[in-house]
């Protein structure tokens, strides 16, 4: 640190008074930090000194069983001038290393785990073993599948048209082409190829419909996620095909009022039941609407397959791996549940962010035993996962 003498600065013509301006000046080079990294042998301390001059600034080797030490004085080679230097360092009692100084990038704060090729783990790595070893501590390699499945979900909300004056607000505000590139997930190695929409086909009560809630959202034709599908060389690094749906979580007011209803409603046999509110946005469908002619069920069966005709047709081995958040997780469940019962033998797995309960119990052991793999993830304070609904 560098202390400049006291200037004298003068206003302008015809002022009174002056002005005294003491002016600090700070700086460390890149030579003495290069200097002092050079060592691996020994530890090298930083000791940054204040002084008259940046020449007073001295890099001190400290033996790393020392503790700091007082900086001794250093001698100015000047006009018998000597100052007395106090380390800021044992002001602060923080004895830092050369390294500490140096920016390592992405080494220091890493944001991914290592893209390993996994295609001989997979299986194990979607729930072969139960996750068994991988969770606690969680193994590398699923921590990039979870971040990656979580960012193909938050995709959904960020590329959702909130905007209420647009025409085309409750769809998606890009291209499917230009989804991932948009919103900056082409590393992942997915191409979408189909849009999902979704209605809330639900009588909302007469406060709502008189409210601005009600102008202001259409229940029908909402935006509600995307298929998507692997690449060749991601497919190569995961060994195999993966199709990925993706399911947005509650953004329209019909929609929260859906999630609430509690009722639940049997399908299949008559012991499994299933959230009545969650079943209707995943089966509902009007001749009236633009897009929901088809319901989200029928649009995502459809296209999942014709991804799997054609990918067997190559001979290629083909999973299937649905995500979502909040009431994305629930469709997602629904979803898994008629893709196992529909196409047996096909590698399903479903994981879910901040998902609420879906079914009674005897929904959850058919999904075991179809052989859907579940990987529900939660925050502990959050109370969306304990329950099925409020009303």
């Amino acid at each position: 640190m560098e202390v400049s003498p006291l200037r004298q600065v003068r206003k302008e013509k015809g002022a009174k008074k002056t002005k005294w301006v003491l002016k600090l000046k700070f700086g460390v080079t890149w030579k003495a930090i290069k200097k002092a990294s050079s060592s691996s042998m020994k530890l090298n301390r930083f000791h940054l000194t204040c002084a008259s001059s940046m020449k007073q600034l001295s890099l001190v080797r400290v033996q790393a069983e020392e503790a700091v030490k007082p900086i001794q004085q250093a001698h100015i080679k000047k006009k018998a001038s000597h100052h007395v230097t106090k380390s800021l360092l044992s002001l602060l009692q923080l004895p830092y290393t050369a390294s500490d100084f140096i920016d390592w990038g992405d080494l220091m704060t890493p944001t991914k785990s290592p893209k390993e090729n996994i295609s001989t783990k997979w299986r194990e790595i979607h729930d072969l073993h139960n996750w068994d070893n991988l969770l606690d501590p969680l193994h590398p390699w699923l921590r990039r599948e979870i971040i990656k499945y979580g960012e193909f979900a938050q995709a959904t909300y960020d590329g959702f048209d909130f905007d209420p004056l647009s025409e085309f607000c409750g769809s998606c505000r890009y291209n499917r082409h230009k989804l991932f590139e948009e919103l900056g997930l082409t590393n992942h190695g997915y191409k979408v190829t189909k849009y999902i929409y979704a209605m809330s086909h639900v009588d909302v009560p007469s406060w709502f419909e008189r409210s601005h809630l009600g102008e202001t959202w259409s229940k029908d034709s909402n935006w509600m996620g995307y298929v998507a599908v692997s690449n060749d060389e991601e497919s190569e690094r995961i060994g195999r095909r993966d199709i990925v749906m993706a399911w947005r979580g509650t953004i329209s007011p019909t929609e929260w009022f859906t999630d609430l209803k509690a009722m639940l409603e049997r399908i299949g046999d008559g012991k499994i039941k299933v959230q009545h509110g969650f079943r209707s946005i995943y089966k509902s469908k009007s001749e009236f609407t633009r897009y929901n002619k088809l319901s989200a069920s029928e649009q995502v069966m459809e296209e999942v397959n014709r991804l799997i005709k054609f990918y067997k047709a190559k001979g290629e081995g083909i999973s299937f791996t649905i995500t979502g958040h909040s009431l994305g997780g629930a469709l997602a469940l629904l979803n898994a549940y008629e893709a196992a019962t529909s196409i047996p033998g096909l590698p399903i797995s479903v994981i879910s962010f901040g998902a609420p309960r879906v079914g009674n119990l005897a929904f959850k052991e058919k999904l075991d035993e179809i052989g859907v793999k579940t990987l529900r993830i939660v925050v502990k304070q959050d109370i969306v996962p304990k329950f099925p609904g409020f009303i």
